[in-house]
């Protein structure tokens, strides 16, 4: 059951601001007037009044009850509680004086239009005028015959399977440059919509908790899709389902056979088959990650310079090679420990959680299996530093190798503390400032470049760690809700923070020092382009980048970049805005110019000097022979 009703002057009922009245005032020969409620024209006058009846019909719309601007749909599934859904819209209307139009109100029916559709207890059904419009219509003789047909197609394009393929051939006709043609594959595409149209599809409401099935079709041109709901209560369904009743089934058979039912197979569907290759060939990262990762370490240290090696194997034996060089002075069991620590630092990275590391040095693997003690107050800081990061991992061995079968790590570390590169192998270089051990116990501690600690300078990212971590906020209330509504958009992980894209991955935050270095390697680095500023912001997004002033150094790295000043397109643009000079009165301000080497006039006169006043634009003119003070 449904009634369907129309709002009166629903615009003119929505009351001005006093202060915004006169912002919407006209002139008439009668005065200067302006209107106290919201006047129909205004660009936003339409979804001003859909807020309107979106708030006050909130607690019916999607129950009993559907709106959209002035229409309004009340449907029940009975008559006893048709009367009670409407007694409850109009309390609502009473209550805030909303007036109804009578002549366009309709009450307690089956079905009816509504927003050009037919609505009924069967669901949305096309309206039949439009379709017969289209059956109608003879085929286009022009283009503008082509484009009130596509048109006509795109108000019946949620009951057009495949309307994309189906309109193609207008389409190209359309984007013909060299004059109207009305081909064969025109013509049957013509006609194939219209015996389409003949049985229109119902579109329906699913019922909760009922299995929907999702039909994919793609071509060269065009994707389609359908959400699709089978009705299996029909009585074929149950006849088949009860073999037991033999008498039943002989019964019906008898009856059924008059009709002519065929059985056809469903065919195959070809991507069908895409579908099923990636489901089994496609791994989980899970397991992946939990599979057993090899990692072998080793450190040099020299008399001018120290590195390390790291040589990564995955589970599927992918090598991935690093050699860092250590910009600190340190011994020989120092580096090694530096090679074993930045290692696990790298593979956990790399999503590792069962590693199996390899180390030519007997002296790390036997403090880390409690064979050896540690003595030293900088081996005891190293050894309790491996501890802490073998917690990160499900499984963590340690296994002292010889030096023979170690070659590749160990030609690694060399390279590191040597500076001399071959350039033979994929080699990733970095290289370490500071030691991984050294800061006493209650120092600051540096967590991706964020300073946390009273005595050093806070950066952007400070109060959204204390408050992810510590749940610290400071004592204004009104900071404290500021910070709360932002790190809803921020994440902790592994001690670093991200941001949450709206349609990209974790973007990882950085501190002003580390984006000044992203800056300048994107924009001037070895792939850098020398982009402009919105290009160069752009590029640190999709690289995983965000802090919030990105634009604004970009935009400032790049005025100070002088390969950037030197070869930049010049800018025409006046340097400041251009002034009207303004008159007070008339001929108070003269403009005057000359005008030379005009044909010869009486007295050789080959000189016009013009002068324009610029109250009234009046215009005098002399000619001369000659140009001069005197003249």
């Amino acid at each position: 059951m449904m009634s369907f009703l129309d709002a009166f002057q629903g615009y003119n009922q929505i009351s001005l601001e006093p202060q915004d009245q006169e912002k919407t005032s006209f002139i008439t020969e009668q005065g200067t007037f302006c209107y106290q409620v919201m006047p129909f024209g205004l660009k936003n006058a339409g979804a001003t009044y859909q807020r309107l009846v979106n708030k006050v019909f909130n607690h019916m719309i999607g129950r009993n009850m559907e709106v959209y601007i002035d229409d309004m749909l009340v449907k029940s599934h009975s008559k006893k509680s048709h009367v009670k859904d409407l007694r409850e819209c109009f309390e609502v209307v009473r209550r805030l004086g909303m007036k109804l139009n009578p002549s366009k109100c309709t009450f307690r029916v089956q079905g009816g239009k509504f927003l050009g559709y037919l609505i009924s207890y069967r669901g949305i059904e096309v309206n039949h005028e439009k379709i017969k419009a289209i059956q109608e219509m003879s085929h286009p003789r022009t283009k503008k015959e082509i484009q009130k047909l596509t048109g006509r197609m795109a108000a019946l394009s949620r009951f057009l399977s495949r309307g994309a393929e189906r309109g193609l051939p207008f389409f190209k006709t359309l984007r013909k440059v060299d004059g109207f043609s009305w081909n064969e594959e025109c013509q049957k595409a013509f006609e194939s919509l219209k015996q389409y149209l003949s049985k229109p599809p119902v579109l329906t409401k699913p019922q909760m908790g009922e299995k929907l099935y999702v039909y994919l079709s793609a071509s060269e041109e065009a994707v389609s899709a359908v959400l699709v709901t089978v009705l299996t209560n029909q009585p074929l369904k149950h006849i088949l389902a009860s073999p037991n009743a033999s008498g039943r089934m002989t019964k019906w058979a008898i009856e059924l056979s008059e009709h002519g039912i065929e059985f056809e197979a469903r065919p195959a569907i070809k991507a069908q088959v895409l579908a099923d290759f990636i489901s089994e060939v496609t791994g989980n990262e899970d397991s992946i990650h939990r599979q057993e990762w090899t990692m072998f370490v080793d450190g040099s240290s020299t008399s001018s310079k120290s590195g390390v090696s790291i040589v990564i194997k995955s589970p599927e034996a992918d090598y991935i090679e690093y050699a860092i060089t250590l910009e600190f002075p340190a011994s020989n069991n120092e580096a090694e420990y530096e090679a074993i620590l930045l290692g696990c630092k790298l593979i956990h990275a790399a999503g590792a959680r069962k590693v199996h590391a390899y180390s030519d040095s007997q002296l790390i693997v036997s403090q880390a299996e409690r064979e050896y003690e540690a003595r030293q107050e900088t081996m005891t800081k190293y050894l309790a530093k491996l501890r802490e990061e073998t917690a990160k991992f499900e499984e963590l061995r340690l296994e002292q190798i010889p030096r023979e079968q170690n070659m590749m790590a160990d030609q690694l570390a060399k390279l590191a503390s040597s500076n001399q590169f071959n350039g033979g192998r994929r080699i990733t270089l970095l290289s370490a400032a500071k030691p991984m051990v050294g800061l006493e116990e209650g120092e600051e501690k540096e967590i991706e470049g964020v300073l946390v600690g009273d005595s050093l300078p806070s950066t952007w990212m400070t109060p959204i760690i204390r408050f992810l971590t510590e749940g610290l906020l400071p004592k204004d209330s009104k900071e404290a809700g500021k910070i709360k509504l932002r790190s809803a958009r921020f994440v902790m992980i592994d001690r670093s923070l991200y941001k949450r894209g709206f349609s990209s991955p974790l973007l990882k935050c950085l501190n002003n020092d580390k984006a000044e270095y992203v800056l300048r390697e994107v924009h001037e680095g070895s792939c850098g382009n020398h982009s402009g500023a919105r290009s160069l912001a752009r590029k640190v997004l999709r690289l995983g980048y965000y802090w919030p002033t990105m634009v604004k150094d970009a935009l400032s790295l790049v005025q100070k970049c002088s390969p950037c000043q030197r070869h930049a397109n010049y800018q025409h643009n006046p340097a400041a805005y251009m002034k009207t000079l303004e008159s007070p009165c008339p001929f108070d301000m003269w403009g005057m110019d000359i005008v030379e080497k005009l044909p010869h006039a009486t007295g050789q006169r080959e000189y016009l000097i013009v002068a324009v006043d610029y109250f009234t634009k009046w215009v005098e003119a002399e000619p001369l022979a000659k140009i001069g003070e005197k003249k």
